[in-house]
């Protein structure tokens, strides 16, 4: 909770007071997983947290939203990195290798996929979006 949560509270906290001190508008992404669409058994403490970023981004974003800020957040699956291959290993195991036959797109993600997304959200072509949710899991959590 202290990471997840409480860490993206006081980030976008402090990005906020910058970005009404600069009077341009600005963008703030938090990031999520899909545990914070979908809670997961196993993962409660994890899901709970992630789900808590959503609503707060929502909230956020009606708070912040007449100083010209958007808020929006991005919900990840499983990304091929150290937390994936290392920390709780599912990229590169058996169970892994089963697990991405379930992804509609038949492989897991890289880093650079949900650095596409943030780009995008942080970008002026993304001047009307604000409170979304983009999920960034190769069609995963539509097709369960």
């Amino acid at each position: 909770m202290d990471v997840n949560l409480s860490g993206v509270f006081h980030g976008s906290k402090a990005a906020a007071i910058e970005m009404i001190e600069q009077g341009d508008g600005g963008s703030i992404i938090n990031m999520s997983s899909v545990a914070g669409m979908q809670g997961y058994g196993g993962i409660t403490s994890y899901s709970t947290s992630k789900g808590g970023v959503r609503l707060f981004t929502y909230a956020l974003a009606s708070e912040l939203g007449p100083d010209g800020l958007r808020v929006n957040v991005v919900h990840p699956g499983v990304i091929e990195t150290a937390m994936t291959t290392e920390d709780s290993p599912t990229v590169g195991t058996e169970e892994g290798e089963q697990l991405k036959q379930t992804i509609p797109l038949r492989r897991f993600g890289k880093p650079e996929d949900v650095a596409g997304v943030c780009g995008f959200l942080a970008s002026d072509l993304a001047s009307y979006v604000t409170a979304e949710s983009i999920v960034v899991d190769g069609g995963d959590l539509n097709s369960a």
